[in-house]
């Protein structure tokens, strides 16, 4: 009797966890419930008055030398920007400030602060705590990539602060951009084991740099709120893991919903890069790039010059089908 029932309960179990993964990660779903929410507003249950955020960016100008010495800031600090937000950061409250740069040769930097009453309890840099870097994202797209992301915006930046994976507690949105990582958002959190922020990193590509749409965008999608991204040509679902703290691709979302990749948008600055990233380049410098007639229909080519560690010259000729994808290089025609 109890064989009976022991088979009978894994029988269950294994058909609700078939149910569950087929509603999940089914691949093959072909209508798709989607709601935007890129929309969505955000509330701080912590926001600070105007004067609370001006006392307390005069204690930080009085403070000045007590983090200049560690961190580098330098004279006639100002702050454009201050917000009381939780992050989880024990000690005080958690305030996010970023640092006008003093010359256009410096970045703006992004710090956070633990404030009990008249003391500095913790302070998180960007450069050393691992935070969001700023970027100016007209250096990959001349559209505001970050126009429907939600949450906070720190202007003029890269950065929104949010709950965005619904566990009550702000985390920081960063897109950003490596010559040798490429693109990328970070969803950076406050880790208390490591007493530090550590982050998620989901990779994203351009759909078309001048008109869009932006690659990233918060949806629900079959009752599941996550970040629908575009990479590899593709669009992918992301959702929070709430045991492995990070976003995880769940679905890539079907053909009917990919938009359409438009080759011809892009300047020949983009496959400049593309080519320059499947060259030795420890051995070898791109000179030039010249578009010729392609030798896919729809898609483009180019022949690239390239001088040699020698000092000699040689041509290769590069691919591309009307999807994007590098068909390979060669010498000659």
């Amino acid at each position: 009797m109890k064989i009976r029932y022991y088979i009978f309960f894994y029988i269950v179990l294994i058909l609700l966890f078939s149910c569950v993964k087929e509603k999940i990660i089914d691949k093959s779903i072909t209508v798709i419930e989607q709601r935007t929410i890129n929309n969505l507003i955000i509330p701080n249950p912590y926001p600070a008055t105007t004067e609370k955020k001006e006392e307390i960016k005069e204690f930080l100008y009085k403070n000045e030398a007590l983090y200049n010495r560690y961190y580098g800031i330098g004279q006639n600090l100002k702050i454009n920007f201050i917000e009381r937000v939780n992050f989880g950061i024990p000690g005080g409250d958690n305030w996010i400030v970023r640092i006008e740069p003093h010359s256009n040769n410096e970045r703006m930097q992004v710090y956070i602060f633990v404030i009990d009453g008249d003391n500095i309890v913790k302070t998180f840099l960007e450069t050393v705590n691992r935070l969001p870097f700023w970027f100016d994202t007209e250096a990959i797209c001349k559209y505001d990539i970050m126009e429907d992301i939600p949450g906070m915006h720190i202007p003029n930046g890269n950065i929104s602060i949010g709950d965005f994976n619904d566990d009550g507690i702000f985390e920081l949105f960063n897109i950003f951009y490596d010559y040798y990582l490429g693109h990328n958002v970070d969803i950076f959190y406050y880790d208390s084991e490591k007493d530090g922020f550590v982050f998620s990193r989901i990779y994203f590509g351009l759909i078309d740099p001048i008109n869009g749409p932006a690659p990233v965008e918060f949806i629900n999608y079959n009752g599941t709120n996550g970040i629908k991204v575009y990479y590899d040509h593709r669009w992918r679902f992301y959702v929070w893991d709430i045991i492995k703290r990070e976003y995880e691709e769940v679905v890539e979302i079907s053909n009917e919903m990919n938009i359409g990749y438009n080759i011809h948008n892009f300047q020949i600055g983009y496959f400049w890069s593309r080519i320059e990233s499947v060259m030795e380049t420890n051995m070898s410098t791109l000179e030039n790039v010249v578009e010729i007639d392609p030798k896919f229909e729809g898609g483009r080519s180019f022949m690239a010059t390239i001088r040699s560690y020698d000092n000699t010259y040689w041509e290769s000729r590069h691919d591309f089908y009307p999807d994007g994808k590098w068909y390979g290089w060669y010498t000659g025609e």
